[in-house]
């Protein structure tokens, strides 16, 4: 079956074309947290370890459904 018959494959592409804008936010973010080192409240921020937290379980959450731990063959 080609791609574009399946009926999955509108959803699957909206997903992935998600994840990849995800990654993206998230690599800016990651950059941005540079700044955070100069903050005078850094070592004890609340709020990143909240976020920190939720994007761990996120991430394992969808591991763990998919299965992604195993290698597939």
């Amino acid at each position: 079956m080609k791609p574009t018959e399946c009926p999955l494959y509108p959803e699957m592409l909206n997903i992935q074309q998600t994840s990849q804008s995800l990654a993206k936010s998230l690599r800016r973010l990651r950059n941005k947290l540079n700044t955070c080192t100069a903050c005078v409240g850094f070592e004890e921020c609340q709020v990143m370890a909240e976020f920190s937290r939720n994007v761990q379980t996120a991430i394992q959450e969808v591991s763990d459904e998919w299965n992604l731990g195993a290698s597939f063959q």
